[in-house]
Order: structure tokens, then sequence, then C-alpha cells
């Protein structure tokens, strides 16, 4: 079994970053267990880049839970080509009103189409 994001889990371990960064790839035979993803967020975070791990709408609901109550100092959030679609932008969305740190929210080639789109302008 591929093993990539328990081991990043154990690289990890208690340290505290700043910075985060969990690309996935094309190639990648087993996705983010998203739910344990709150066990790689410290507070300190400020840079979390997810770019294709394949998280879908309840990924990123799941980071959207955790955006303004976990992350107070996050100021950028990279999760480019990761399927997410209305449902996951609009969590996002309301959790960003929240969390004021947050300067860059990146959803590129998503699938967030005009419910989403429309959540992304009302912010």
């Amino acid at each position: 079994a591929d093993r990539g994001w328990e081991s990043a889990v154990e690289q990890i371990g208690m340290h505290t970053p700043s910075v985060l960064i969990l690309p996935g790839n094309p190639d990648m035979r087993v996705p983010l267990d998203i739910v344990r993803l709150p066990c790689l967020l410290s507070p300190a975070l400020q840079i979390l880049n997810l770019r294709l791990i394949r998280c879908g709408d309840r990924g990123a609901e799941v980071i959207a839970q955790h955006l303004a109550k976990s992350l107070p100092h996050l100021h950028t959030l990279d999760l480019a080509k990761n399927t997410i679609g209305a449902s996951g932008t609009k969590a996002l969305m309301a959790a960003a009103r929240e969390q004021r740190a947050l300067r860059m929210l990146v959803l590129d080639s998503n699938r967030i189409g005009d419910d989403g789109a429309e959540a992304v302008a009302a912010l």
C-alpha cells in the first residue's frame, strides 16, 4: 500500500510549521484521508498547499470547518485541481468570511460551477 500521506504525518510529528506543502500528483494511488488532515494543522500555519490531493467537496468542507477556529494565521490556501464543486466552495467561502487572515485562496481547475462562482463573488 502507498504510505505517502502516513509518512508525511509521521515526518511532521509534533513540529509546528508555518508552511505546509502536501501537493498530490496525478499518479497518486491513495488520496489524502481528509478526515486525518486536522492532525497536520497547527495554529501557527500560515501557508497551506493541498494542490491536487483529490479532496473534493467533502475535503473542502473538512478544511472549512477548521479554517476559522483552528487556523487563525493562515493567509494562503491552495486547493487547486481538487474536483471541488459548488458545495465545497460555499463552505470555504463561509469559513473565509470568519477567518480574517486569509488573503489568497487558490481554487483554479476545480468544478465550482455557477453557484460556487456566486459564493466567491459574494465574499
